[in-house]
C-alpha cells in the first residue's frame, strides 16, 4: 500500500466517498497520491537547493535564464511568468529578490525602450553552476529504481493528466462561474 492510502481507516474512506458524492475512491486515492508526491517534491527541491536566500522557485528562474542564455534567447518577465505559470506580480517579486541578490539584471530593449529583458549576472551563472548539476543528480537518484519503460509510462500518464486538467480548467473558466466546478447540466 502506497503513501496515498496511508493508514486511512475504511470508515473514514467511506465518509470521504460520501462527502465527495462518489462510490469509487480511486479518484480520491489518485488526488491524494498526486498531492503527496507534489508536496514531497517541493520539499525535496527546497532541501536540495539548500540556501535560505535562494528558494527553489528562484533557482528555477535562474536555470531558465541560463538555458535561454545558452540559446542566445532574450527573456522578458512576461515570458518567465507564462513559463512558470505564475502571475506577473509573483514573477515581479521573485525577480526583484533575485536582482537585490545581484543574481540577475534588467536590460532595456534597444529598439523599444518600454520593454526590458532579464539576464544572469556572473553571480547568477555561478549560482546555477554551483547548484543545478548536484540537484539534477539527486533528482536522477529518485528515479533510479524506475525502468525506462516505467519512466516512459509515467511521463505519458502525466502528460495525459495535464491535458485533461487543462481541459477541465478551460471548461470551468468558460462556464463563467469558477466557484462552481460542477458541469453546467448539473447546476440547478
Amino acid at each position: 500500500m502506497g503513501p496515498h492510502k496511508g493508514n486511512t481507516p475504511e470508515h473514514v474512506r467511506r465518509a470521504i466517498a460520501e462527502t465527495m458524492g462518489i462510490d469509487d475512491l480511486t479518484l480520491f486515492d489518485i488526488l491524494r497520491a498526486l498531492g503527496f508526491a507534489h508536496h514531497i517534491l517541493e520539499q525535496l527541491g527546497e532541501a536540495l537547493v539548500g540556501r535560505e536566500d535562494l528558494s527553489a522557485a528562484r533557482m528555477h528562474i535562474l536555470m531558465r535564464l541560463r538555458v535561454a542564455e545558452k540559446l542566445d534567447h532574450r527573456v522578458s518577465p512576461t515570458e518567465l511568468s507564462r513559463y512558470h505559470n505564475v502571475s506577473r506580480n509573483t514573477i515581479s517579486a521573485l525577480l526583484r529578490g533575485l536582482e537585490d541578490q545581484g543574481l540577475i539584471e534588467r536590460t532595456l530593449d534597444s529598439k523599444d525602450r518600454r520593454r526590458f529583458y532579464i539576464r544572469l549576472t556572473e553571480a547568477g551563472r555561478a549560482a546555477v553552476k554551483g547548484r543545478v548539476p548536484g540537484v539534477a543528480m539527486r533528482m536522477a537518484d529518485v528515479f533510479a529504481d524506475f525502468t525506462p519503460e516505467e519512466r516512459a509510462t509515467l511521463l505519458a500518464l502525466l502528460d495525459k493528466l495535464g491535458i485533461a486538467l487543462s481541459g477541465a480548467m478551460n471548461k470551468v473558466l468558460n462556464a463563467g462561474d469558477a466557484h462552481d466546478a460542477r458541469p453546467k447540466e448539473q447546476i440547478r
